[in-house]
């Protein structure tokens, strides 16, 4: 009876194992055979990982009440249309010295039956921005931004839009030409209101890339004043290759095949940002910090070699600038706006002065 008591002990054992190394197997087979393939043959899967506008974690913030949501002041709240049937949600934050004379109310709803040509009637600067990936034009960050350059010392009008498929804006699948389209018919409202020399393009993130894409299209009648990109990629490829959930996939031998050759098609193609860069004939101001664990430093760096390359050194072209973010500040990805020199930069470049110091 004893032998066959204590004989039981290793079958169990044996039955552990082999349910440890199944789980194993299982897992080894999803994640470097049916990930792998998924990615391939999917676009709804690339596009989902590309663009993350199902990534929201504020689905009960009202884009529409920005003063009670989000503690804005004086934001006016409306829509512009794209293309494709596409309508785009839109604030315009106005500079804080407006405030007063536009909100008696401290509320957005005073300026609804304000013509938007008369609310630009000063000589304040222009932003254009277009967030990154995941979220809304609300995400925290993003505001950290938005009141910085509006109620700062620049005293700028912020004009902040969702894409297709993200926010407020028409529930349709987002796309890279059209997010560029989503930017183009932005700008090109913003500028049959002001004078386009006004504008400053800003872009963080996948919105840098958004950005670039559009300067290259903009003609150079109609080109802005400045064109900004905070935390920048050069191209998707490298881009994937660098971001943090690909590095269990790097080991792998057909690492390429899977995940970069997909997005080797024309429409990724519009986000070529270190060569589209070299077409932008207008002043660049590169931000980015060496402790950026989403888009590495050196992405941005190449990004910024490439725009060097076409600065033509002709005396009506300015010299792209970049400014370094050292670790020990901690701005990561997406807290460059905490930087208390940053309006001081952001009013040397727009007005087109010698910014000085790079490296912080």
């Amino acid at each position: 009876m004893m032998d066959t008591k204590y004989s039981k002990k290793p079958t169990r054992r044996i039955n552990f194992l082999y349910i440890l190394l199944s789980l194993f197997g299982v897992f080894i087979f999803i994640a470097y055979v049916a990930v792998p393939v998924a990615f391939k043959l999917s676009p709804t899967i690339r596009r989902h990982l590309l663009f993350m506008n199902y990534v929201n974690f504020q689905v009960n913030m009202n884009l529409s009440n920005p003063e009670n949501e989000y503690k804005l002041k004086c934001t006016k709240v409306f829509h512009v249309d794209s293309s494709d049937g596409a309508s785009l949600g839109v604030w315009h934050i106005l500079p804080g010295s407006l405030v007063n004379k536009y909100c008696p109310t401290g509320f957005g709803k005073d300026l609804k039956d304000v013509d938007e040509s008369r609310l630009f009637d000063d000589d304040r600067p222009i932003v254009l921005y277009s967030h990154g990936n995941g979220g809304t034009r609300g995400g925290n960050h993003r505001l950290g931004l938005y009141r910085l350059l509006a109620y700062g010392e620049l005293d700028a009008h912020v004009i902040t839009f969702d894409y297709r498929g993200f926010g407020d804006s028409t529930n349709m699948h987002p796309s890279v030409p059209g997010l560029v389209d989503d930017a183009f018919h932005m700008y090109k409202w913003l500028s049959s209101k002001v004078n386009h020399t006004r504008i400053n393009i800003w872009g963080h993130s996948l919105g840098t890339a958004v950005s670039v894409a559009l300067s290259k299209r903009i003609g150079s009648d109609d080109k802005p004043n400045t064109l900004t990109l905070e935390a920048p990629f050069n191209a998707v490829a490298d881009a994937i290759r660098e971001y943090p959930l690909a590095a269990i996939y790097k080991i792998y031998p057909l690492f390429d095949f899977f995940f970069i050759q997909p997005f080797d098609l024309p429409e990724y193609r519009l986000f070529d940002s270190q060569t589209n860069i070299k077409d932008v004939k207008f002043p660049i101001l590169i931000m980015h910090a060496k402790d950026d664990a989403i888009v590495p430093f050196k992405l941005g760096h190449k990004l910024y070699e490439s725009a060097l390359q076409g600065y033509s050194g002709k005396s009506d072209q300015a010299k792209p600038v970049m400014i370094i973010y050292e670790e020990e500040h901690g701005y990561g990805h997406k807290n460059i706006y905490k930087d208390s020199l940053l309006t001081k930069i952001i009013i040397k470049f727009f007005s087109h002065q010698e910014i000085g110091q790079t490296t912080f």
